[in-house]
């Protein structure tokens, strides 16, 4: 019986036909697959269905030290981009979400402000990381490059900054400070040179109390104010907390035609304010509150011959005189310090 030889060609002839069926299939399995990688991809870069993934926000750039006025002593970081989308740090329509987190060298999350609320980063921007509030460990995100008393403490910071919507990195960097931070003690000082062209002694009323420096535009509002009293007979200074205002006033009595030395501090830890006149502190009192001075939403204005606006009336509080080398701090001086400035001069 010849039997064998029959079955080995049927099973060849069904592994034959098993081959033509599993070969069209596999081509239609890996079809499959480019067109399902495809789809994801689209999904995701593109937005491709709404509600599903949506395109990340793209982003590149640098974050690095720079030192605040061109003093090596204080520094501050900036962030530049480089390219990619608009970010917007509030959630707000017209750029993508996206947030930056700030690690201070002590390894703890730094509370960050920034803004309005509706600004946006875009593409050839730079943002300025510098000290708010010191005391309160808060930190300010601007645009405009912040004034010498923003500097931030020595030690590896790091920035972080994230995708909104997906929750990625788009930027991570650790950032190197350096500078010789001068702490000092915690509270407030203005200074200036100061000269009158004319003999001080007012003229009008529009001339009494002669502004120097003031952030407020009443005395209902106002945080600090470097002025004089009100026959100009005297340098004085006032500044209020939430809930207490106070002022003291020189011994000196400007002159015309001579430059004065001039400094206001307010010492937070001692609730004490105090006027200097070329380096000597002339009065001090300490009947002031220890939290720190208030906000103010009037206007920051510098003295000049027709006036300030103040207490609803314009052109008043008049000083006819030059004001120079005016620096505002968010500490106080130490008197060392104040004697070294008026000892180096008029700038």
């Amino acid at each position: 019986m010849i039997i064998v030889p029959e079955q080995r060609t049927v099973q060849k002839s069904q592994r034959k036909d098993e081959s033509a069926v599993v070969e069209p299939i596999g081509v239609l399995l890996m079809v499959g697959l480019v067109a399902l990688a495809g789809l994801i991809v689209g999904v995701v870069w593109f937005g491709a269905f709404e509600g599903m993934l949506t395109e990340p926000a793209l982003f590149t750039g640098t974050a690095t030290a720079y030192n605040i006025e061109g003093k090596d002593s204080v520094q501050g970081i900036k962030i530049i981009s480089k390219g990619g989308d608009v970010l917007s740090f509030q959630d707000k329509a017209g750029g993508k979400p996206a947030y930056i987190t700030l690690i201070r060298p002590d390894g703890n999350r730094a509370v960050l402000t920034y803004g309005t609320g509706t600004d946006k980063f875009s593409p050839g921007d730079t943002l300025y990381i510098s000290t708010l509030s010191r005391n309160n460990a808060t930190y300010q995100l601007t645009k405009e490059q912040p004034a010498s008393k923003g500097a931030l403490e020595n030690g590896t910071w790091r920035v972080i900054i994230t995708d909104g919507t997906l929750d990625v990195p788009l930027l991570s960097v650790s950032v190197l400070i350096t500078g010789d931070v001068v702490e000092g003690n915690p509270g407030f000082s203005v200074e200036s040179w100061v000269k009158w062209n004319k003999i001080p002694a007012p003229e009008s009323n529009n001339e009494k109390w002669a502004t120097i420096v003031v952030k407020g535009d009443s005395d209902a509002n106002r945080a600090y104010h470097l002025q004089h009293n009100m026959d100009n007979s005297r340098f004085e200074f006032a500044a209020a907390t939430s809930n207490k205002g106070s002022n003291v006033q020189s011994s000196t009595s400007p002159q015309k035609d001579i430059w004065y030395h001039v400094v206001g501090i307010y010492d937070q830890n001692e609730g004490k304010i105090a006027i200097y006149v070329n380096g000597t502190m002339e009065k001090s009192n300490t009947n002031m509150e220890k939290d720190g001075l208030r906000s103010s939403v009037g206007s920051y204005q510098v003295g000049k011959p027709d006036g300030i606006f103040y207490n609803n009336n314009i052109g008043t509080r008049r000083f006819d005189g030059t004001i120079s080398g005016l620096e505002i701090y968010g500490r106080r001086l130490t008197d060392a310090e104040i004697v070294a400035h008026a000892t180096a001069g008029h700038p």
